[in-house]
């Protein structure tokens, strides 16, 4: 699975709010991990010792139709995004 990115969003509004959207749910989700077993675990790792392994190494993983949403707002596909967010409540 390749890493997506947003640097190359459109800078339209819904774009904008998109984004925001999807980085609140991202935070969210990454808190709500951090308060699960694996991410108390990993929490307490990354607190002892600097070079633990990631949280995605440990567990973490935001849904494919987080990922599906990058990638259709960096090809500027307003329809597809709205609807993923639409549908999944983010």
């Amino acid at each position: 699975m390749s890493i997506e990115t947003v640097s190359a969003m459109p800078s339209n509004s819904w774009a904008t709010k998109a984004r925001q959207r999807l980085q609140t749910f991202a935070d969210n989700a990454f808190a709500n991990w951090c308060e699960t077993n694996a991410g108390q675990k990993w929490k307490s790792k990354r607190c002892a010792k600097k070079g633990q392994p990631s949280p995605y190494a440990m567990g973490f993983s935001l849904p494919d139709f987080h990922h599906d949403a990058i990638v259709a707002l960096n090809r500027g596909d307003e329809e597809t995004v709205k609807h993923l967010i639409l549908t999944h409540y983010i």
